[in-house]
């Protein structure tokens, strides 16, 4: 059988944040015969289960064909800056592609998109109008890593210059940290990924990710269908999964307050066993606040609600860390063993109940109904959540002081008496 040509390109060999990368121009009609996209599950990729979504296109955002043809118009119009094709050559390392004059593409190379896929259909579909494109030199950027590592390539090449706990990091670390976890992966052996995040980031912004996307598709968590995967275009599911992440884990600046998953009780559980705890904390909340959750159901983004939005993750998850550092105090005093996972929605439904009834003036619009569930409280226009400062830590602060009420000491009785109903015997 005879062997295939090989192409010659334009370019040359380099770094890119430790990974071999090789920069060649070639002509479009070229390009499209060997560039791939290749349709992998993205949510099943991360988080071990079934995606919600079936459209989902290759390690990258969600394939939109309108996307694609206002690019190409704009290209028609030359007014589109397109930015370079990013592939990963799945079968050759990069001295493969030396030739004797400049890059020598092997006939059966095999190119895997995983970042620009909207520019080359855009280009396909102007050069479809104006033929002369297909002869246009387009640029290409080629990584030569393990087919498994393209899906933290993607999100850690978009992640460059954004802040530490945007989706895009997020995600990098929680696919890390579910090959770590399944023993596919050593992080070090990721070049670039670890020299600019050490190991401690990615195990704990890591785990949060993964929780993250875990109560995204877990059956038995309210949050089920409702957590954006990064990088999932203009999707209309409503909640952000870095901001879910944040409140599991703590900001990273602020080194004084830990996250829902760093407190000890917590910390002990596997992650199956969180997902379950997350969840009765999320039923608790929900059935308290019902309304944003229906909401979100109905694709509606959460527009009139704060509280699932950072704001209300973070003040809520705050809340829980609470009521479960108390419940363990309480069980070390009883002499009896703590598990978190014995915490039953209704526990937590009474903690944040208690919690609604005690919001006060300073937390809530004026002219708001007393002794109610207090929804006003998550209202997108209360306007004690617009002030100066963290609008998370204004939330935390006014839960927690709620959490208290006129009587903070009581607090320790009122989940004492909780506890002793939930479970009889709890104290001695």
């Amino acid at each position: 059988m005879p062997r295939r040509k090989r192409t010659k390109a334009k370019g040359y060999h380099t770094k890119d944040g430790g990974m071999d990368k090789t920069i060649i121009e070639i002509p479009l009609r070229q390009a499209t015969k060997i560039l791939k996209v290749y349709p992998i599950d993205i949510e099943e990729d991360v988080s071990g289960t079934p995606s919600t979504n079936p459209k989902r296109k290759g390690p990258q955002r969600r394939f939109v064909k309108e996307k694609a043809q206002d690019y190409s118009q704009s290209i028609l119009a030359e007014a589109a800056l397109l930015g370079p094709i990013l592939g990963n050559v799945r079968n050759y390392s990069q001295e493969d592609l030396d030739g004797p004059d400049n890059i020598s593409l092997p006939g059966n190379i095999d190119i895997s998109v995983f970042d620009r896929q909207h520019s080359l259909e855009a280009l396909k579909m102007a050069a479809e109008e104006d033929e002369s494109l297909w002869d246009k030199p387009i640029t290409c950027f080629l990584y030569f890593q393990p087919t498994e590592h393209e899906y933290i390539m993607f999100h850690f090449i978009n992640s460059m210059g954004t802040n530490t706990q945007s989706d895009h990091k997020c995600a990098t670390f929680a696919k890390m940290y579910a090959m770590k976890k399944n023993g596919d992966l050593d992080p070090i052996d990721i070049p670039g990924v670890t020299e600019e995040f050490d190991n401690h980031q990615v195990d704990w912004l890591g785990r949060g990710g993964f929780i993250a996307m875990k109560l995204g598709t877990s059956t038995e968590s309210p949050l089920n269908g409702l957590v954006k995967i990064p990088g999932d275009g203009k999707s209309k599911i409503p909640i952000q999964s870095n901001i879910i992440t944040t409140a599991l884990v703590g900001r990273e600046k602020d080194k004084q307050k830990q996250g829902l998953l760093k407190t000890q009780a917590m910390e002990e559980l596997g992650d199956d066993e969180l997902v379950t705890v997350i969840s009765n904390i999320l039923k608790g909340i929900e059935a308290v606040w019902p309304e944003p959750f229906e909401e979100a159901r109905e694709g509606r983004c959460t527009r009139s609600f704060k509280l699932l939005r950072s704001e209300g993750f973070g003040g809520t998850f705050v809340l829980a860390c609470n009521v479960i550092d108390q419940a363990s105090t309480i069980a070390k005093e009883s002499g009896k063993h703590f598990d978190a996972r014995l915490l039953t929605p209704k526990f937590f439904q009474r903690a944040f109940e208690r919690t609604a009834r005690n919001l006060d003036a300073d937390a809530l619009p004026s002219g708001t109904p007393m002794n109610d569930n207090h929804l006003e409280f998550w209202s997108q226009e209360n306007p004690k959540l617009k002030n100066q400062g963290s609008k998370n830590q204004l939330a935390e602060t006014h839960l927690v002081k709620a959490l208290g009420g006129p009587a903070p000491h009581e607090t320790h009785i009122f989940l004492n008496a909780v506890l002793a109903e939930e479970f009889p015997g709890w104290t001695q």
